[in-house]
């Protein structure tokens, strides 16, 4: 699931309500300095270099979810978005 906070100015706290059958989430997440940035924007931590390839560079960062009373909660920045991935039992 994606999930995208196209605020300038604040933050805030997702918090997204599964099934029994969740078995675990990770978050990787699309950070910006600004809604209009052409640089300095990362994906899971990793940005490019330049001039580029086409090739991210530094330490990929995915973080585990923890389920709380059937939840899934984390902290979304200003102007980013998160990718969350959702494993089943089974």
């Amino acid at each position: 699931m994606v999930v995208m906070n196209k605020s300038s100015h604040r933050g805030g706290v997702v918090s997204i309500k599964v099934r029994r059958g969740a078995r675990g989430a990770t978050v990787a997440f699309l950070r910006t300095p600004g809604l209009y940035a052409t640089g300095g924007i990362t994906w899971a931590g990793q940005g490019f270099a330049r001039p580029t390839d086409g090739d991210l560079v530094g330490r990929r960062v995915v973080r585990r979810l923890h389920k709380r009373r059937g939840r899934y909660r984390f902290f979304l920045p200003k102007a980013s978005a998160a990718l969350v991935t959702i494993r089943r039992a089974g």
